[in-house]
Parts: C-alpha cells; sequence; structure tokens
C-alpha cells in the first residue's frame, strides 16, 4: 500500500511541476480588418535587413491567423549569434504599430518577442516560414525601420 501511495505522490508531483510554466497564446490587441499593412523584416546582420509589404487582405489574415494559433512557453532560452530575425510590425488604419519579433534559435524554435508584453516567449513554431507568405518582392530595408522593442 505504502508502494502504491508512494508512485501516486511522485506521479501528483511531477503533473504539478511541469504544469507550473507560464504559457499563452498571443493575443492581438486589434482586429483583422484593422490592419492596413503587415512589414516583415527578416536578417541575420541588421545592415542586410530585407523587407516585405503585405496588403492583401488574405495574406494579413493568415498571418494573424497563424500567430494566435502557437503556442509561447516563458522559458528561458540562450541567445545564439547568427541567428535570424524575422519581425512583424503590424500597420494600424488609427496610424498606430504592432511589433512582433522572433529570433529563431534552432530551425523551428525561438524566443518572440511583443510589443505590449515584457517577456520573451519561447515557441517551437516555425514563424520564420511566415516570411514566404504573400507575393511580393523582397527589397533592402534601412537598419532605422527594424522594429526594436525595448
Amino acid at each position: 500500500m505504502k508502494k502504491i501511495m508512494s508512485l501516486v505522490l511522485v506521479f501528483v508531483m511531477v503533473f504539478a511541476f511541469t504544469g507550473c510554466g507560464k504559457t499563452k497564446n498571443i493575443e492581438f490587441p486589434f482586429q483583422v480588418s484593422d490592419v492596413e499593412t503587415i512589414v516583415t523584416y527578416r536578417y541575420n546582420v541588421p545592415a542586410d535587413a530585407e523587407k516585405k509589404i503585405l496588403t492583401e487582405s488574405d495574406d494579413v489574415e493568415e498571418v494573424i491567423n497563424v500567430l494566435s494559433g502557437i503556442t509561447l512557453r516563458d522559458k528561458k532560452v540562450e541567445e545564439h549569434t547568427g541567428s535570424t530575425v524575422t519581425s512583424f510590425q503590424f500597420n494600424l488604419a488609427d496610424g498606430t504599430s504592432y511589433d512582433i519579433i522572433y529570433v529563431s534559435e534552432a530551425v523551428k524554435s525561438g524566443t518572440l518577442i511583443l510589443s505590449d508584453d515584457d517577456t520573451k516567449w519561447f515557441t517551437s513554431a516555425d514563424i520564420g516560414a511566415l516570411w514566404n507568405t504573400g507575393d511580393g518582392d523582397a527589397v533592402k530595408a534601412d537598419m532605422s525601420e527594424l522594429p526594436s522593442i525595448e
């Protein structure tokens, strides 16, 4: 009987501790219809940054749906040099913008920073693949344009 109780206690403790990590999904403070454009930036070195501008409502909706559907975890991730940064600047009809910055740490994982949140979130979603959304050509971006979240 003691062995069974011990096993149950160990199981409960393991379950409780694995559930302690903070998780969330992105909740945008705007509607899809509020977005006029999404400017997507991508670079390994800021001086070599490129950008694409998404204006088609289907492309805007796709980016927002993908980002809304991923799970973020509050988890320490070691920063690596040479990571690819993919960022999204949502330009809204009211003249404001909302930024998301994704720093890849591996093929399909990395750190996500939201403009309305101080936490650096970990995700195993392949957010870098969103760079391929839309038909627009990539053009050189000036370093001063790149989203920055302090």
